[in-house]
């Protein structure tokens, strides 16, 4: 299955309760079911390797299918490629270390595998974990189902037109009344300061959580402009850091600069340095 829609509708949010879920939740029935999951993230270079994938699927497999298992951990090919080739042509490593062996799996239980946020493994070049599941979801057997999460993109619905396809955005009903039902639960509010902030959130749980936190943020009982979007509330959180013209901003472009090149953590004082900012100029930010 592919569930799709916009940023802020939940796609994450039903993942998490499929994983996550404990014996008495209404989503353990599915849990039960789950094989592996791959969370894909933008930020994680890793997340978009398919190696990472299929080493997580076959050590999975190695856990929780001991026969197919065994025949994994006895087979050199299989694990020449799974930790030495699997970078080079993960198709093939997908193939000799996985699919080849289930083939002969007799089995009527289900396995699910879940990718959350398909489109942030979307890489522009070389074989990436969109490209393998599109190549080889329709060779695994019929009792592995999938169920992968993606933004409204239309290459990547087209790409998986073959699973049955679900909009999470048609369900518009649906979303206004959790939402309402979320605000009635966290919240003490009017029923018309309710149906205010359920009218303009856009059927988008992430619009309404954010406006709280901008409300709370400037410690404001009742906001009584509410934006448009999220990314008028995104401008007007941007404005309350760094002021209406923005002079903060451009004195903090430099570090901003650094961090948005970062793939891994850095301290202060390395940052500062790679910024190239002088003693005086890291007193004024360290203050700030």
């Amino acid at each position: 299955m592919l569930l799709s829609a916009d940023m802020g509708f939940g796609k994450s949010t039903i993942v998490s309760n499929i994983v996550c879920a404990d014996p008495m939740s209404i989503w353990y029935s599915i849990r039960q079911q789950v094989l592996v999951y791959h969370i894909c993230r933008y930020d994680v270079i890793s997340s978009s390797k398919p190696e990472v994938f299929i080493r997580n699927l076959a050590g999975a497999v190695v856990r929780d299918i001991p026969e197919i298992g065994n025949a994994i951990l006895s087979d050199d090919m299989a694990l020449d490629f799974l930790y030495g080739k699997c970078s080079i042509d993960p198709v093939a490593c997908l193939e000799f270390s996985v699919l080849n062996k289930l083939k002969y799996k007799n089995d009527a239980r289900k396995y699910l595998i879940i990718i959350d946020a398909i489109d942030e493994c979307e890489t522009s070049g070389g074989t990436d974990l969109v490209d393998l599941l599109y190549k080889k979801i329709p060779f695994f057997p019929d009792n592995f189902q999938f169920l992968i999460t993606s933004r409204n993109i239309e290459r990547l619905l087209y790409k998986f037109k073959e699973l049955e396809h679900t909009d999470l955005q048609l369900y518009e009903q649906q979303n206004l009344q959790d939402i309402r039902l979320y605000l009635e639960k966290t919240k003490q509010m009017t029923n018309e300061e309710i149906v205010k902030f359920t009218k303009i959130s856009g059927r988008n749980f992430l619009h309404v959580k954010l406006y709280l936190q901008y409300c709370k943020d400037l410690i404001t009982a009742v906001c009584d402009v509410i934006p448009e979007s999220l990314e008028k509330i995104y401008i007007l959180n941007f404005e309350r850091v760094f002021g209406k013209k923005g002079d903060l901003f451009e004195e903090f472009i430099c570090i901003f600069e650094v961090l948005c090149s970062l793939q891994n953590s850095i301290n202060e004082n390395k940052l500062f340095n790679v910024a190239g900012l002088r003693s005086k100029e890291k007193e004024k930010h360290h203050v700030c």
